[in-house]
This record gives structure tokens, C-alpha cells and sequence, in this order.
């Protein structure tokens, strides 16, 4: 099927390319990269029957971990409820704008990182200068346990100790931690690049709905469903746990937080995801500097 179906659409590339429509030769070339990408899978049977030992092994390790199956979030009940950070699996964090989901991703990437992780950061609105602020507050504030004024950082106007401290860090700690990548994010085919470039431990993607769709979709909606879904079988394929961030509906309660039915653009976005996160904060919550996180969905396991 792969072979056919490239051989055809190549065959049309080729005549554009001597045309000089490069630009429609360039897109009809990921279009079809994509499509091979997502629709034509090779098959991975398993026979359950086999193997018995390393199912064994594979039953005591979960034993000794106390349940644990993936990477920890940095926060015991939510790594309770979830199990970790799982492999192949993609994760959803559903919030209204300015609750929080950009830093939640950043607390977790800078755990990881000091638990000598590697992580990729990606991101699509934000640059990759303003996220490497933001990683750089975080690992300080989480090494020194110092408070960490983020504006006071942003403006240059620490305290000098606080400065000082902060310069200390970026020369003598900083360097010897495990790599840290962030880059932009533009389509899954790029993203797939830079998994086998950089080999990461866990993928953070920072506004998923924002990136482009290798397929080419026109409509908002199916741009989105693509993406999701190409995201769960790069997951699969990757073996490496991806955790994204969406919008939730404009309608959504500040008291209660989003539902799966609040996600926007498509509710694709919660069929192709393995485990499904709301983050929400009403007034009392923003007075008090807490945010809630509610576990919407799991496949293996419990919500909470």
C-alpha cells in the first residue's frame, strides 16, 4: 500500500516540479508523507501466550514501584491517580485562557529535568527566548527555594541578593543538568524529526491547536482533529509520553472548571487523547495563588 500509493502521488509531484510549481510539488509532497504517516500502519501482533518471563518481570516491576507505569509529574496525588507519565500516551490539559496551562507544563519539564529527564519543550505562540525565561525562573526558584519574583525577573530588578544568587545559577548549576530542548512547533512531521534528533524522555507541546496540519485541512476543526491524531500515533510510534495543551469553551465555570464536553475546536481532541486534564481557578483560588487540577479521562484508571 505504501509503495503504491507514493509511487502515484510522486509521479504528480514530478510533473509539477517540471512545470515549476514547486510550491504545490513542495505541499502535495508532505500531503502525502502525512497521509503514509497516519493511515498506513504496519501491523504489531502480539501472541500473550509468549513471553511469560518478561510478564512476569513486568508485574513485579509495577509491584515494586507501588503501580507507578511512567514518569512522575512532581506532584504525589495527581501521580497516584494517573500512574505517571505513561509511554505512547497523549495528555490533554483543557483551561481557559490565563489559568495556567503553560506554566503546569513548565513546573513539570523543570521536575523532570532535575530528576535527570530529558525533556523537549515545544512551543507555537510563545518564543523559544520568553519559554527559556520562564524554564530558567522555575529550575532557580525549584534548586534555591528562594521566592522568585517572575515580573521582578522579567524588568531586571531582583534584589541584589536574589541577583546574585540568580547569576550563581545560571553559571555554576545550570550547565551540568540533564539537556533541556525547546523549539517551535510547526507540523507532527517536524516534531517526529526532532523526537529522533534529540531523543527526549517526555514531549510538552504548549498550544497544540496552533500548529500547522501536515494533511493541509482548510476547516479549523478537521486542522485540529488531524493534528490530535497524529500526535497519539507519533506517541505510539515514539513510545514517548506527550503532554499538549487546548482551550476550553468560552462558557466554561470559573467554580467548577472545564468537562470533556468544554473542549473547543473538536471533541476529537478527547477521543484521540489517552488521559484528559482541566485546570480551573475561581477568585478565591487566584487570591490564594492555588489552581485546581481535575483527571477528566483515563483509559487505565480512575479520574479525581
Amino acid at each position: 500500500v505504501k509503495h503504491n500509493y507514493l509511487a502515484e502521488q510522486f509521479e504528480k509531484v514530478v510533473d509539477l516540479i517540471q512545470g515549476y510549481e514547486t510550491d504545490e510539488a513542495y505541499s502535495l509532497m508532505k500531503k502525502s508523507i502525512a497521509f503514509v504517516e497516519s493511515e498506513v500502519t504496519e501491523t504489531t501482533d502480539v501472541d500473550i501466550t509468549k513471553d511469560v518471563e518478561d510478564r512476569k518481570s513486568h508485574y513485579l516491576e509495577k509491584k515494586k514501584n507501588k503501580g507507578m507505569l511512567g514518569l512522575p509529574t512532581g506532584f504525589s496525588k495527581l501521580d497516584y491517580i494517573t500512574k505517571g507519565l505513561k509511554e505512547a500516551t497523549l495528555t490533554t490539559v483543557i483551561a481557559n485562557t490565563g489559568v495556567g496551562k503553560t506554566w503546569l507544563q513548565i513546573i513539570m519539564g523543570a521536575f523532570l529535568q532535575l530528576q535527570g529527564y530529558r525533556v523537549l519543550q515545544c512551543v507555537t505562540e510563545m518564543s523559544e527566548d520568553i519559554m527559556r525565561d520562564r524554564y530558567e525562573a522555575m529550575l532557580f526558584s525549584m534548586c534555591y527555594g528562594i521566592e522568585f519574583n517572575y515580573n521582578h525577573f522579567k524588568s531586571g530588578t531582583l534584589s541584589l541578593k536574589t541577583e546574585q544568587k540568580f547569576l550563581e545559577f545560571l553559571g555554576d548549576d545550570l550547565p551540568h543538568f540533564e539537556p533541556l530542548y525547546i523549539t517551535t512547533a510547526t507540523g507532527v512531521m517536524g516534531l517526529s524529526a526532532d523526537i529522533d534528533k534529540y531523543q527526549p524522555d517526555v514531549v510538552f507541546i504548549d498550544s497544540a491547536y496552533l500548529m500547522e496540519d501536515d494533511q493541509g485541512a482548510k476547516d479549523d476543526w478537521l486542522r485540529v482533529a488531524h493534528i490530535t491524531r497524529d500526535l497519539k500515533k507519533l506517541a505510539k510510534r515514539a513510545k514517548k509520553p506527550i503532554i499538549i495543551n487546548t482551550q476550553a469553551d468560552k462558557n466554561t465555570s470559573k467554580k467548577t472548571g472545564p468537562e470533556l464536553g468544554s473542549i473547543m475546536y473538536t471533541q476529537a481532541i478527547g477521543q484521540d487523547s489517552d488521559d484528559v486534564w482541566a485546570l480551573y481557578r475561581d477568585e478565591v483560588m487566584i487570591k490564594d495563588h492555588e489552581m485546581a487540577l481535575k483527571v477528566l479521562k483515563q483509559r487505565e484508571g480512575v479520574t479525581g
